[in-house]
């Protein structure tokens, strides 16, 4: 359970052997890799038009929430993850890792390519990576 990590800084509970587990050496094949790729459009949409739906089209904002996922989510999943193998880290570093990159880089994104204003653009990125974090774990 993701936010386990989370309480387990304010307990005295050691974290999950899961996730002092080392991380997955991000070799998986794309038709395995994609429905972990449409599970996060689909968790992640809901934030994005929630957010966003005053000022754009539903079409609009199904190109943004599938251009954010291309540019994180192969990085995340492939790159970050075989990193973090090759250098004998764990899955909570990766962890660590991949919910900091992705909303950096997502937020970015929406302030400077989709012109999303400053602060709406992150609480976006931020809500919709802890969304998809939170609930891609059970799906």
């Amino acid at each position: 359970m993701p936010w386990s990590v989370f309480i387990s800084f304010f307990t005295t509970h050691q974290c999950d052997a899961y996730y002092l587990a080392p991380a997955f050496d991000g070799m998986i094949s794309f038709a395995d890799y994609l429905p972990y790729f449409l599970k996060t459009i689909v968790i992640e949409f809901p934030i994005y038009y929630l957010l966003f739906k005053n000022f754009q089209s539903f079409k609009k904002l199904l190109v943004i929430n599938l251009v954010l996922n291309l540019a994180t989510h192969p990085i995340v999943f492939y790159v970050i993850s075989y990193i973090c193998f090759r250098l004998d880290l764990s899955y909570l570093h990766y962890l660590i890792s991949a919910e900091i990159f992705a909303p950096v880089v997502e937020a970015l994104i929406l302030i400077y390519v989709f012109k999303i204003p400053i602060s709406k653009a992150w609480v976006a990125s931020i809500l919709a990576n802890l969304m998809s974090w939170s609930i891609g774990v059970w799906l």
